[in-house]
């Protein structure tokens, strides 16, 4: 039975999994802004490949997670990027 309580409680867990992780990536990567997408889209893809040999093992639901946040973490930095470059491009434009 759905429970929007204990959903609302994972998600805010999750965002702030996800939040800390990007606090993370930045600390030891630095700005990223030099990156194109095909490198966003190489990096994220590595990660996404490294998952498919966890999925599956029951056992590795905790690394699992963090290869999740780790994976979002990146979308959500090239979303990021994205929008920055958006953004310089329309003040330039």
């Amino acid at each position: 039975m759905f429970d929007p309580k204990e959903t609302e409680i994972v998600r805010a867990e999750v965002l702030h999994s996800l939040l800390a992780e990007r606090e993370r990536q930045d600390s030891l990567w630095g700005d990223q802004t030099k990156n194109s997408d095909v490198k966003w889209l190489n990096i994220t893809s590595r990660i996404v490949h490294k998952m498919y040999d966890i999925v599956d093992d029951d056992d590795s639901q905790d690394i699992l997670y963090s290869e999740v946040i780790q994976g979002a973490s990146l979308l959500m930095a090239w979303a990021e990027y994205i929008r920055k470059k958006n953004s310089k491009e329309s003040k330039n434009g």
